[in-house]
């Protein structure tokens, strides 16, 4: 995501733009997002087409709240906006989509049969060394992705490859404050 608030250069943006443009062959797409409600709808649905048979789509947002201390890797997103984007556009309680389900869920069997998302969390700490990465938890909005963009970005992109029957492993990470994250000696 770009900039939003007082915040001038996102954190999620920083990290998805150090990531490196391959791993093990395969091809990363960085794309950034503007905090905008109808911006990031239309671009998702872009995207999506753009790469109906990709393997992966892993939105990465930052939560700005102080007392947030983890990396949390989203469970679910809710049909429901609620918020003013960047350009002051508040919606308040919308529905993303009119034909949409209340809450779309990841795939449980995420990428192959072996791997939850609770499996995934303990290979990023490992490899990863940050130590207070966590599994978010449907319904709870303190731990989930909430109501505002990032809900808005998860949901899109869970509602498309739904519409389309992809097989794409989607999800999404919210990132804290760089100073809350905590890397294992």
């Amino acid at each position: 995501f770009g900039p939003f608030l007082n915040i001038t250069k996102n954190p999620s943006w920083i990290v998805v733009n150090n990531l490196p443009n391959t791993i093990d062959n395969v091809n990363i797409i960085k794309h950034k997002l503007s905090v905008n409600w109808k911006e990031v709808k239309k671009n998702i649905h872009s995207l999506t087409q753009q790469k109906p048979h990709a393997i992966a789509i892993i939105s990465v947002g930052y939560d700005p709240t102080p007392e947030i201390k983890n990396i949390r890797v989203e469970r679910a997103a809710v049909n429901q906006e609620f918020g003013a984007d960047n350009t002051n556009d508040f919606k308040f309680g919308n529905k993303i989509f009119k034909d949409g389900k209340p809450q779309l869920n990841l795939n449980p069997k995420l990428l192959d049969n072996n791997l939850t998302i609770d499996s995934l969390v303990t290979e990023l700490r490992k490899k990863s060394k940050v130590t207070n990465i966590i599994a978010g938890t449907a319904l709870d909005f303190k731990t989930s992705a909430g109501t505002y963009i990032c809900n808005e970005t998860f949901y899109s992109v869970l509602y498309y490859t739904a519409k389309t029957k992809s097989d794409t492993y989607v999800t999404f990470i919210h990132i804290p404050t760089f100073k809350n994250v905590k890397q294992a000696d």
